[in-house]
């Protein structure tokens, strides 16, 4: 099937951040608005079993950020399939500037699909699928589990990951099974990078009041592999990962507090921006050092999966 419309809105002043364009959680908002109005459409919603929602079934976001969204742009929503393969459903979800038609965002999505939804799944793959064009998937965060996946949080934490966030899964952020709406995770990821930044800062400038220098994310893979539920308690673990000369990658894991069991995982591709010119600028050379006395510890061969990254 060709690409559709499925969802429209715009950008609010309460959904950007301290960088002053849209934060990485709504733009997954409305992204998801898109993948379940999809779903409605194409029966598979209701092909799932009693108590079972669409975005139960989401496994993987592969994102590319690829322009900014500043305040009051407009926004649409378009979906196509991929393709579907050992039961799970790929979807390409495109975020786009309503008037100009550029790209803002591009979701390649996989959904785990129960055997009562393969007749839907067929059926939305009768009406054509497309290509992953070369602005979507993956390019500089590998396709694939990261293998600091396989870690215990205690074993992360050993590996160089930081503690950056912490709280309780809050009732309003649930639907009403009390089930954690998955945007979320990226929220609850993205409030944990000021302290991440801070905790890179030299005391000098920490002790002035200056500010992390401003960013932006290129690229994030993000992995669900258990979902949370309503007053739960959770610990954000990140780390850095590879350093290049305006580029950082950082790695994010999100663990259920209680039994220690890993909810989300996460690499992302992140910029140094001058909010001034909005342009990315290479990482300042004192900054690199501290930055690179912090990075995480490679992981034993033995350990490594399938698209993990050091």
């Amino acid at each position: 099937m060709p690409f559709e419309r499925y969802y429209q809105g715009s950008v609010n002043r309460w959904e950007c951040d301290e960088n002053d364009h849209l934060n990485v959680r709504f733009y997954l908002h409305k992204a998801h608005q898109a993948l379940d109005a999809f779903a409605l459409a194409e029966g598979l919603s209701a092909a799932l079993p009693r108590q079972v929602r669409w975005l139960d079934t989401l496994r993987v976001h592969h994102i590319r950020y690829l322009r900014e969204a500043r305040m009051a742009v407009p926004m649409t929503g378009e979906v196509a399939v991929v393709g579907y393969d050992a039961a799970r459903l790929t979807l390409l979800c495109e975020l786009r500037h309503s008037v100009t038609g550029a790209v803002l965002a591009a979701f390649l999505s996989e959904f785990e699909l129960p055997p009562s939804a393969h007749g839907a799944a067929q059926a939305a793959l009768g009406g054509g699928t497309v290509a992953v064009p070369d602005h979507a998937g993956a390019r500089g965060v590998a396709a694939g589990t990261t293998g600091y996946a396989s870690l215990p949080m205690a074993a992360a934490q050993d590996a160089g990951y930081r503690l950056i966030g912490a709280g309780v899964i809050q009732p309003e952020e649930c639907d009403d099974r009390g089930v954690l709406n998955p945007w979320h995770y990226m929220g609850r990821t993205s409030d944990g990078m000021p302290g991440f930044w801070s905790q890179l800062q030299d005391a000098q400038a920490q002790a002035a009041g200056e500010g992390y220098l401003g960013g932006a994310v290129l690229e994030y893979r993000m992995e669900i592999h258990r979902q949370l539920t309503r007053g739960e308690a959770y610990r954000h673990l990140g780390a850095l990962g590879d350093l290049g000369e305006k580029t950082q990658q950082i790695g994010h894991l999100i663990y259920e507090q209680r039994t220690g069991a890993l909810a989300v995982s996460a690499e992302a591709l992140g910029i140094s921006l001058d909010l001034q010119t909005r342009k990315s600028i290479p990482i300042p050379a004192d900054r690199r050092e501290r930055m690179a006395a912090h990075r995480r510890q490679p992981l034993p061969a033995v350990t490594r999966q399938t698209g993990s990254n050091s």
